[in-house]
Protein backbone atom coordinates (compact mmCIF):
# COMPACT_ATOMS: atom_id res chain seq x y z
CA UNK A 1 0.00 0.00 0.00
CA UNK A 2 1.63 3.63 -0.73
CA UNK A 3 1.77 5.79 1.92
CA UNK A 4 -1.30 8.41 2.53
CA UNK A 5 -0.81 11.78 1.01
CA UNK A 6 -3.32 13.69 2.78
CA UNK A 7 -3.38 14.15 6.56
CA UNK A 8 -6.94 14.52 8.68
CA UNK A 9 -7.36 15.87 12.04
CA UNK A 10 -9.93 14.88 14.74
CA UNK A 11 -10.11 17.46 17.26
CA UNK A 12 -12.26 15.90 20.78
CA UNK A 13 -13.11 15.53 24.05
CA UNK A 14 -11.15 12.42 25.88
CA UNK A 15 -15.08 12.03 27.29
CA UNK A 16 -15.98 8.53 26.47
CA UNK A 17 -19.72 9.56 25.21
CA UNK A 18 -17.39 12.05 23.03
CA UNK A 19 -14.74 10.45 21.85
CA UNK A 20 -16.20 7.06 21.05
CA UNK A 21 -17.66 8.50 17.36
CA UNK A 22 -13.92 9.82 16.84
CA UNK A 23 -11.96 6.80 17.64
CA UNK A 24 -14.29 4.66 15.36
CA UNK A 25 -14.31 6.77 12.36
CA UNK A 26 -10.29 7.52 12.85
CA UNK A 27 -9.81 3.59 13.41
CA UNK A 28 -11.73 3.09 10.18
CA UNK A 29 -9.57 6.23 8.16
CA UNK A 30 -6.61 4.04 9.68
CA UNK A 31 -7.62 0.80 8.21
CA UNK A 32 -8.70 2.13 5.08
CA UNK A 33 -5.09 3.74 4.48
CA UNK A 34 -6.21 6.52 2.42
CA UNK A 35 -5.28 9.66 4.62
CA UNK A 36 -2.37 9.80 7.58
CA UNK A 37 -4.58 9.90 10.91
CA UNK A 38 -3.79 12.60 13.58
CA UNK A 39 -6.28 12.52 16.91
CA UNK A 40 -5.56 15.88 19.29
CA UNK A 41 -7.15 16.09 22.46
CA UNK A 42 -6.62 16.14 25.92
CA UNK A 43 -4.01 13.62 27.85
CA UNK A 44 -6.73 11.11 28.98
CA UNK A 45 -7.41 10.50 25.48
CA UNK A 46 -3.99 8.84 24.67
CA UNK A 47 -4.37 5.62 26.22
CA UNK A 48 -7.18 4.70 23.92
CA UNK A 49 -5.39 5.90 21.14
CA UNK A 50 -2.85 3.45 21.87
CA UNK A 51 -5.00 0.71 22.20
CA UNK A 52 -6.18 1.08 18.37
CA UNK A 53 -2.29 1.21 17.51
CA UNK A 54 -1.43 -2.24 19.13
CA UNK A 55 -4.08 -3.52 16.77
CA UNK A 56 -3.07 -1.52 13.71
CA UNK A 57 -0.34 -2.50 10.89
CA UNK A 58 3.51 -1.32 12.07
CA UNK A 59 3.44 1.18 8.75
CA UNK A 60 0.85 3.33 10.01
CA UNK A 61 -0.69 4.65 13.22
CA UNK A 62 -2.77 7.10 14.74
CA UNK A 63 -0.74 10.43 15.70
CA UNK A 64 -1.85 11.59 19.02
CA UNK A 65 -1.71 15.21 20.30
CA UNK A 66 -1.88 16.37 23.51
CA UNK A 67 -4.05 19.70 24.15
CA UNK A 68 -2.76 21.85 26.66
CA UNK A 69 -4.87 22.26 29.74
CA UNK A 70 -7.60 21.04 31.50
CA UNK A 71 -10.38 18.84 30.00
CA UNK A 72 -14.06 18.55 30.54
CA UNK A 73 -14.32 16.49 33.04
CA UNK A 74 -11.45 17.77 35.21
CA UNK A 75 -13.66 21.32 34.57
CA UNK A 76 -16.06 19.23 35.81
CA UNK A 77 -15.02 17.33 38.69
CA UNK A 78 -13.67 21.11 40.02
CA UNK A 79 -16.48 22.63 39.63
CA UNK A 80 -19.52 20.55 40.86
CA UNK A 81 -18.82 16.62 42.35
CA UNK A 82 -22.14 15.78 41.51
CA UNK A 83 -23.89 16.75 38.22
CA UNK A 84 -26.95 14.73 38.97
CA UNK A 85 -29.87 17.16 39.97
CA UNK A 86 -33.29 16.51 41.73
CA UNK A 87 -37.11 16.39 39.23
CA UNK A 88 -39.01 19.30 38.20
CA UNK A 89 -38.41 22.90 36.83
CA UNK A 90 -36.45 23.67 39.86
CA UNK A 91 -33.77 20.37 39.72
CA UNK A 92 -33.99 20.64 35.87
CA UNK A 93 -33.11 24.36 36.55
CA UNK A 94 -30.16 23.61 39.03
CA UNK A 95 -29.32 20.54 36.16
CA UNK A 96 -28.98 23.35 33.23
CA UNK A 97 -26.66 25.59 35.56
CA UNK A 98 -24.33 22.44 36.54
CA UNK A 99 -24.18 21.46 32.44
CA UNK A 100 -23.42 24.95 31.46
CA UNK A 101 -20.31 25.33 33.84
CA UNK A 102 -18.94 22.26 33.28
CA UNK A 103 -19.48 22.98 29.11
CA UNK A 104 -18.06 26.41 29.52
CA UNK A 105 -15.63 26.02 32.51
CA UNK A 106 -13.14 27.52 31.45
CA UNK A 107 -11.38 30.31 33.43
CA UNK A 108 -10.43 32.72 30.77
CA UNK A 109 -6.69 32.24 30.56
CA UNK A 110 -7.27 28.55 30.62
CA UNK A 111 -9.27 28.80 27.38
CA UNK A 112 -6.57 30.76 26.21
CA UNK A 113 -3.81 27.99 26.75
CA UNK A 114 -5.89 25.39 25.33
CA UNK A 115 -6.94 27.44 22.34
CA UNK A 116 -2.99 28.44 21.86
CA UNK A 117 -2.31 24.65 22.09
CA UNK A 118 -4.85 23.56 19.65
CA UNK A 119 -3.47 26.07 17.13
CA UNK A 120 -0.10 24.77 17.23
CA UNK A 121 -1.21 21.34 16.70
CA UNK A 122 -3.43 22.42 13.43
CA UNK A 123 -0.18 24.86 12.03
CA UNK A 124 1.92 21.73 12.63
CA UNK A 125 -0.31 19.14 11.48
CA UNK A 126 -1.78 20.75 8.64
CA UNK A 127 -5.20 18.29 8.04
CA UNK A 128 -7.09 19.00 4.40
CA UNK A 129 -9.84 18.93 6.95
CA UNK A 130 -10.43 18.80 10.79
CA UNK A 131 -13.20 17.03 11.82
CA UNK A 132 -14.19 17.82 15.19
CA UNK A 133 -16.18 17.51 18.62
CA UNK A 134 -18.55 20.68 18.63
CA UNK A 135 -18.49 20.58 22.41
CA UNK A 136 -14.70 20.98 21.90
CA UNK A 137 -15.25 24.93 21.63
CA UNK A 138 -11.69 25.89 22.10
CA UNK A 139 -10.56 23.39 18.84
CA UNK A 140 -13.38 24.73 16.82
CA UNK A 141 -12.50 28.22 17.28
CA UNK A 142 -8.60 27.62 16.42
CA UNK A 143 -9.98 25.67 13.45
CA UNK A 144 -12.20 28.82 11.99
CA UNK A 145 -9.68 30.95 13.15
CA UNK A 146 -6.99 29.32 10.81
CA UNK A 147 -9.71 28.95 8.22
CA UNK A 148 -9.82 25.29 7.82
CA UNK A 149 -12.32 22.92 6.73
CA UNK A 150 -14.66 21.48 9.24
CA UNK A 151 -16.32 18.23 9.90
CA UNK A 152 -18.63 18.25 12.58
CA UNK A 153 -18.78 14.81 14.64
CA UNK A 154 -20.55 14.66 17.15
CA UNK A 155 -22.62 11.37 19.06
CA UNK A 156 -25.93 12.92 19.57
CA UNK A 157 -28.46 12.37 16.54
CA UNK A 158 -29.67 15.24 14.35
CA UNK A 159 -33.29 14.88 15.46
CA UNK A 160 -32.58 15.31 19.18
CA UNK A 161 -30.80 18.93 18.74
CA UNK A 162 -33.43 20.42 15.95
CA UNK A 163 -36.54 19.48 18.17
CA UNK A 164 -35.31 21.38 20.74
CA UNK A 165 -35.46 24.54 18.76
CA UNK A 166 -39.17 23.81 17.08
CA UNK A 167 -41.40 27.10 17.10
CA UNK A 168 -44.11 27.64 19.26
CA UNK A 169 -42.90 24.97 22.18
CA UNK A 170 -43.24 22.33 19.81
CA UNK A 171 -41.39 19.98 21.37
CA UNK A 172 -43.92 19.63 24.03
CA UNK A 173 -47.11 18.56 22.32
CA UNK A 174 -46.10 18.28 18.44
CA UNK A 175 -43.60 14.85 18.74
CA UNK A 176 -44.38 12.12 20.86
CA UNK A 177 -41.96 10.86 23.24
Amino acid sequence: MSPPTQTILFLTSPEHGQSNVALAVAGEFLRRGDFEVHIASFKGLSARVQEINNQADDDQVIRFHTIAGLSMSEITARKASDISHLPGLAGTLDGCEKINSTVLGWKPEEYIRSYRSCLEILKEVRPVVVIADPLLHLGLDAARSLHMRIVVLWPVPLKDVVITVQPKAGILWKYPL
